[in-house]
Parts: C-alpha cells; structure tokens; sequence
C-alpha cells in the first residue's frame, strides 16, 4: 500500500512540475523557416537550399509578434562557428550592432557583412521588417522577399547575373533575448542555412 501511495505522489509531483506555461515558452522559441522561389517551396536539404540565381523570399511561422537575428556572408566563419556550437558570444558575424533598414523591405533586401546582423522582426502593422505579414489562427507568416543581395562593405549587388555558378550564402538565424538589465544577449535558438546557387 505504501509502494501505491508513493507511487500516486510522485506521478502528482511530476505531472505538476509539467506546466503548459514551459511547454508554451519552448514551442515560441522554435524557428520555422521555408524558402520559395517562383511562390514554390523549395526543399531544405542539411541546411542546404538550392536556388536559382534569380528573386526569392524567407518565410518564418510566428507564434505571436517576434524577431529573428540574421546574420548573412559569402565568407563561411560565422557558420562553421555556429555549427560546431560556439556560444554566440563567439560567433563573428553577430559582433556589431544590426544593420540598420528600412521598414517592410522596401528594397527587398538580404544585407551581407562579416560582422553584424540585420534583425528581421513584426512587432504589427506599422512596424515590420518583412514585405508581407499573414494574419493566421495559429499565429503569423511573415515573408522577407529577396530581389537584392547587398554586400555592406562594397555596396554590389550579388544577385546579378554573370557572378559564377556555385556561389553560397552562409546563413545563420539565431532567437534571443535580453538578460535583466540588457547587458547581454541571451541565445533562445540557433537555425543555419547555406544557400547555393547552381544556375
């Protein structure tokens, strides 16, 4: 009987210490990404998408209002950093402060620098980052459309025709916060991606 009664209170501890708030908290941070070209999904291989050297757009599945840090480079340190799971208080492309932009991407711009982010966000409808934000049951579609590929050091264009097959973009997307007295950075989430050119 004393096995039955101990057995009761610990499934009561263990399911009470289950709280939907957690849960809740976890599923917010998850980030959900796709990528279309020619309003077609394009499938995510490894991190890897293969797109044609020609306009295309992110989408990202918001829970509630939200931004994302996107830190974007032809160079692959950040990357390679990221996937071997440095912090992201040792990842080089997220050493500066973002780069300022334009609300609702009004140029429809991907920005790429070896040092600094941009930060991709829907706070409502008067301030945004994306091109396009659909209202849903379940929370928000946000979509940054990509006609320009715009390195901040030289200023070109790097979706253009003419550059060589096989270029990649190095991709890192990371969900944070900040501490209490915002002093620093606290990583929720990391996603990566490498988009390569094959046309």
């Amino acid at each position: 009987m004393r096995k039955i009664i101990a057995t009761l209170i610990c499934f009561v501890i263990l399911t009470g210490c289950s709280s939907t708030s957690i849960k809740e908290e976890t599923s917010q941070n998850i980030i959900t990404m796709s990528i279309k070209q020619n309003d077609e999904t394009v499938e995510i291989l490894d991190n890897t998408v293969q797109l044609r050297r020609a306009p295309f757009s992110f989408l990202f599945n918001f829970t509630q209002p939200d931004g994302l840090l996107v830190h974007a480079s032809m160079d692959n340190s950040t990357y390679l950093k990221a996937e071997s799971g440095k912090p992201l208080s040792e990842l080089p492309g997220f050493k500066n402060t973002s780069i300022s932009e334009e609300l609702f991407n009004k140029e429809s711009v991907l920005y790429l620098s070896d040092d600094a982010p941009s930060y991709w966000y829907y706070t409502d409808e008067t301030d945004s980052r994306f091109n396009s934000v659909q209202h849903e049951e379940t929370g928000f579609t946000c979509r940054r459309d990509i006609k320009n590929i715009i390195d901040i050091t030289t200023g070109k264009n790097k979706l253009v025709s003419g550059q060589m097959k096989g270029d990649t973009i190095y991709i890192v997307i990371i969900k944070a916060d900040w501490n209490k007295d915002y002093t620093e950075r606290i990583e929720l989430n990391r996603k990566l991606l490498k988009i390569i050119f094959n046309i």
